[in-house]
C-alpha cells in the first residue's frame, strides 16, 4: 500500500507540474499575442509620424523658400548663375575671336607689312564709309 500511495503521489505530483507548465505556457502565448498586436499599433503609429514628420518638413521648405532670405536666396543663385553663364559666352567668343585672329597673321604674307598689321585707312569720300 505504501508503494501505491508513493506511486499514486507521484502520478499526482507529475499532473500538478504538467498542468501549472501548461498554464505558464497559455500564460505566455497570451502574452506574446498582447505584445504582437501592441507592435502592430506602434509600427503603424510610427508610420503616421513618419508621414507627418515628412509634410512638415515639406511644408518648412515651402516656408523657407518662400520667406524674404529665401527669395533673396534664389535671387542671388540666379544672378550668379546668369553672370556665369554670360562670362562663359563672353570667353568663348573671345578665344574664338583669338583664334580667328591668330588664323588670320598665320595666313597673310610676313613679307607684306600692310598684310601683317594691318591699319584702318581712312573713310572712302565716294560713300563715306571706312572699311568693315
Amino acid at each position: 500500500m505504501k508503494v501505491s500511495l508513493n506511486v499514486v503521489f507521484a502520478t499526482l505530483l507529475v499532473i500538478i507540474v504538467a498542468g501549472f507548465e501548461y498554464w505558464q505556457y497559455q500564460d505566455a502565448q497570451t502574452h506574446r499575442e498582447t505584445l504582437n498586436k501592441q507592435l502592430i499599433e506602434l509600427h503603424g503609429r510610427i508610420e503616421a509620424v513618419d508621414a507627418r514628420l515628412s509634410n512638415t518638413r515639406a511644408q518648412i521648405q515651402r516656408m523657407e523658400e518662400s520667406s524674404l532670405s529665401g527669395v533673396i536666396e534664389g535671387a542671388n543663385q540666379a544672378l550668379i548663375s546668369g553672370w556665369s553663364e554670360m562670362l562663359e559666352s563672353v570667353e568663348r567668343e573671345l578665344e574664338a575671336a583669338r583664334e580667328k585672329f591668330h588664323s588670320s597673321r598665320k595666313k597673310a604674307d610676313p613679307a607684306d607689312p600692310q598684310q601683317a598689321d594691318p591699319q584702318p585707312s581712312a573713310p572712302s569720300r565716294s560713300n563715306g564709309q571706312g572699311p568693315l
